[in-house]
């Protein structure tokens, strides 16, 4: 398994989506777009959107920066606002006023827990098999910012490994390890850091060069990608999922990537499978939580890395948590997850656990649950 990982991961560090981003940036730039999109994207309709837009007209390239960012459609919208601000002047030092604003929203910010939660359930022996050394990970994000990198120093207490994926190692590699920045990173470099961020940017690398493309096309044959922090129509995503789409369903060597996602309350399960399923992901659904719309997915990856790191430990602590109360007084949430959590056990940590209950005296009335989680591996257990 390996994580893909998106801008949504950095936003309990105070990071913007694309969205945010866009309004951001203009607003670095003193645009007085900014103010007037702020506005117009809170509106319901896009009828009403575009009387916002007609009412506070300015300039045609103007207009269709905002409607691209109106649409959503922000790989183009960053190409017309470069197109006005950085203009290509055929070969000589462009200017980086969009960069700069950029790099100026998304530097300075802190790492959150998620970013380490990922990076414990990504740990990685070192690959070259000296234990003398610090381990290591994997992880590929589409990312600008250093926050893994930022997280890994405050966990482990070393430098992370980091490439950008133009030059890091093959998947199939020995050495294939560290902090995968897919579509470049920012950078302290005196020229500026080279990222992908605009549609001209995707062309360039996904169509022209192919190198993310075939990146990406060895990543999933290896690996079962797991996505977090994606929206379907991310523009990443976009580009992401045509690279790999077609060879997805003509290669059986080609491993099925899921995606961690929240479930839309205007939109059904079934539909919304469908979206995510047209582009040859499965996705895992979690419902937003009010006041905290992301905190249901982040609490779930913390109870997960905090499993990886001591998987008895973190069992036994929710065995005690659930089954030392009276039986009849549990909830149904804690009937259902016993019952779930002893059903995912291999054999030898259901034996574990079984030894571990009866140490704990728990009621007997827990029996159907522990004998339903028997009956599941269809083998006797020695829990002696």
């Amino acid at each position: 398994m390996l994580f893909l990982a998106g801008a949504g991961v950095s936003v309990p560090s105070n990071l913007p989506l694309f969205e945010g981003l866009a309004l951001d940036v203009y607003k670095g730039l003193n645009d007085d777009l900014h103010g007037v999109l702020s506005k117009a994207r809170k509106l319901q309709t896009p009828a009403a959107r575009k009387r916002a837009l007609e009412a506070a007209y300015r300039s045609p390239a103007r207009h269709v920066e905002a409607t691209l960012f109106l649409e959503k459609q922000f790989d183009r919208f960053f190409s017309a606002l470069e197109k006005r601000y950085d203009p290509d002047r055929k070969g000589r030092p462009k200017t980086r006023h969009v960069r700069n604003a950029v790099e100026k929203v998304l530097g300075g910010k802190s790492h959150s827990e998620t970013h380490r939660d990922i990076l414990r359930l990504s740990v990685a022996a070192n690959p070259y098999g000296d234990l003398s050394q610090p381990p290591t990970c994997r992880v590929v994000t589409t990312n600008f910012d250093l926050l893994f990198e930022e997280a890994w120093k405050a966990e482990f207490g070393s430098s992370a490994v980091s490439f950008d994926a133009r030059i890091a190692p093959r998947s199939g590699a020995h050495d294939f390890a560290g902090i995968i920045h897919l579509h470049g990173s920012l950078s302290d470099d005196a020229r500026g850091a080279n990222y992908i961020l605009s549609s001209r940017d995707f062309a360039r690398m996904y169509l022209r060069s192919g190198v993310i493309g075939s990146y990406i096309y060895d990543l999933i044959r290896r690996y079962t990608l797991v996505l977090i922090g994606y929206s379907a129509d991310d523009p990443p995503m976009r580009y992401l999922m045509d690279a790999i789409g077609e060879d997805a369903s003509l290669y059986d060597d080609m491993k099925k990537p899921y995606a961690i996602t929240d479930l839309a309350e205007t939109s059904t399960e079934a539909i919304e499978q469908a979206v995510w399923s047209a582009k040859e992901i499965t996705a895992i659904f979690f419902k937003r939580r009010a006041g905290n719309a992301f905190a249901p997915l982040w609490e779930s990856i913390h109870k997960w890395s905090e499993w990886a790191r001591d998987e008895s430990s973190w069992l036994e602590a929710q065995l005690r948590m659930h089954t030392t109360g009276r039986h009849q007084e549990a909830s149904p949430f804690q009937l259902a997850y016993v019952q779930d959590l002893l059903s995912v056990l291999t054999r030898d940590e259901l034996a574990h656990a079984i030894r571990f209950m009866t140490g704990l005296k728990v009621e007997f009335a827990w029996i159907d649950a522990v004998s339903a989680a028997i009956e599941a591996t269809k083998n006797p257990l020695n829990v002696g």
